[in-house]
């Protein structure tokens, strides 16, 4: 269920009813019930009174097991909502950046506040208190990542749709042949062409030279024969 399914007022036709009205309840008030008793027996330890100190020493170390529960729980719901398409970041998920309404929010962040000073008040005299604000932390995580709103993970902008790609890649291939091809391949057939006519033209021209400078040579030798053939002998 999401804030928005929520989000309209109690007992409107259509609606949720009360207790539908506020999704993630018994979230908020499990981070206020264990604020409330681990105060209880940390603070009157603190103060020294006298055979509290094992119980808020025990107090505080299973609330430090039971947020490493609700932490594994928040992370794998918002994994699973970040693999459907979900854009969640940390500020959102534990410090409920825009993933909540501001009553939730207060509320929650309320309560983690709460856990801080009482657990920097009695550092001194259960150190084990320390850990026992990851709890109102964790728990926040996880109304978020169950009932939360996040935006969806923005697309890359030079991503392809599927199913582009191919047909993209083959269709910048074949624009690269066709502008590759006048240059290519007609060009250059044309200048092979010219080319080779060169060169037959180069190696046929001293053959006719010599060709046409013989037979000039027999025309000139014949002539003289005719021409001594012809005069009177003396």
């Amino acid at each position: 269920m999401s804030i928005s399914d929520g989000a309209g007022a109690p007992g409107a036709p259509g609606e949720p009813g009360p207790s539908e009205s506020r999704p993630g309840r018994a979230i908020v008030v499990a981070s206020w019930a264990s604020n409330a008793l681990f105060a209880a027996l940390a603070l009157p330890a603190a103060g020294g009174v006298d055979g509290l100190d094992r119980a808020a020493t025990g107090v505080a170390l299973g609330l430090f097991a039971v947020s490493i529960v609700v932490w594994s729980w928040a992370f794998g719901r918002a994994v699973v909502r970040s693999a459907r398409g979900d854009d969640i970041a940390v500020a959102s998920l534990f410090f409920l950046q825009g993933s909540a309404p501001r009553a939730v929010k207060a509320h929650l962040l309320g309560a983690l506040a709460v856990s801080v000073a009482v657990a920097v008040v009695t550092a001194a005299a259960d150190p084990f208190g320390v850990m026992v604000p990851m709890l109102p932390l964790g728990l926040a995580g996880l109304w978020a990542a169950r009932h939360g709103t996040f935006p969806p993970r923005p697309q890359p902008a030079s991503a392809a749709r599927p199913g582009s790609g191919v047909s993209s890649g083959s269709g910048r291939r074949r624009v690269a042949e066709r502008s590759a091809g006048p240059r290519g391949r007609g060009p250059a057939s044309g200048d092979g062409g010219s080319g080779r006519e060169a060169v037959r033209s180069g190696v046929s021209a001293p053959a006719e030279s010599g060709v046409a400078s013989t037979r000039s040579r027999a025309a000139k030798g014949a002539a003289r024969g005719r021409s001594s053939r012809g005069r009177p002998s003396q």
